[in-house]
Formats: structure tokens, sequence, C-alpha cells
């Protein structure tokens, strides 16, 4: 093999390595499962056109009344805006942007190292740190036990669907 094709062989399996989101070791994230539970929390508060159901955020949130996700492929998605339900193909987009905003301190956070509040999905929306859409989480409420629960390992689905029914 020549020595010009080596770093190609080495950048395509940094590719291959990166294709993978749930066997990887590169990204740690909470329970798929109980994310179901946790993804309607974020819609209703962060999921909006205007806000994080944009593609042009770092945090994207996808589903029924925001942004709906497309398979570029097939050309399947969820629907029409305010329409469809969410899918479950928006509920995994969720979670992989969620574990993807800050993926080495969400690795911290699953192994206990560090607190879930240390986690901009978390610190903005309870205005630990500036957020331009302002407070959305309350100290202690519904939606702040229902992500730091997850972010834990163990949902509080009771506390999710409070946080979903409240204003």
């Amino acid at each position: 093999m020549k020595p010009l094709h080596l770093p190609l062989l080495g950048f395509l399996g940094l590719i291959a390595s990166c294709g993978n989101f749930e066997g990887s070791t590169l990204i740690e994230c909470p329970s798929a499962t109980q994310f179901a539970a946790v993804s309607p929390v974020l819609e209703k508060r962060c999921g909006s056109l205007d806000c994080h159901g944009s593609i042009g955020r770092p945090l994207i949130i996808q589903g029924q009344n925001g942004l709906r996700y497309m398979d570029n492929l097939t050309g399947a998605g969820g629907g029409d805006s305010g329409v469809a339900a969410t899918t479950d193909a928006e509920r995994d987009e969720n979670r992989r942007s969620v574990c993807g905003l800050e993926p080495e301190r969400t690795g911290e956070v699953v192994r206990g190292a560090l607190e879930p509040r240390d986690l901009m999905i978390l610190r903005k929306p309870l205005l630990i740190e500036r957020h331009k859409g302002g407070q959305l989480l309350l100290k202690g409420g519904a939606g702040d036990a229902c992500i730091e629960s997850w972010l834990r390992g163990d949902v509080d689905t009771a506390e999710c669907a409070l946080a979903i029914s409240l204003p």
C-alpha cells in the first residue's frame, strides 16, 4: 500500500467509527427508551420554530409543533407541523441532539462525575446561564425534575407527564 493512502484509510476509519451512535464509545447518553418521556417536555418548552425547532441551532428539537424530521433518502417524514404526532425518528434525533450538545460533559454526568445541572440542557432553561429564550424551567419544577432524572438514569415519568400538562 502506498504511504499516501494511509492517511485516507485513517480518515475513513474515523468516519466509520462515528456512524454508530448507540454502539459508539465516543458519546455516552442516557437511555433511549426513557427519553420517550423527556422528549415531549423539550418539544413543548424548546421546540417551537423560532427557538430550537430551527435547523440553525446547535440544539435542534423536532416534533409535532416545530421542525419535522425528514429522511432525505426516502423522502418520508413526520408530516406537517401541528398535524401529525411526533415520530420515533424525531425523538431519536432529539436525543442525539441533546447528547451531542456537550458530549464529553454528558458522558461525565452519565458516569456520575458531574451533576445534571452542569449541562447546558438545564443551565440555560433554568437561567443558571444566560438564555436568549428566558427561563423555561423552574428549579425543582416538573420539567427540571424530568430532565434531571433522565440524565441520572432513572426517568421520573410522573414529573415528565406533569411538565407536559403545565402551561
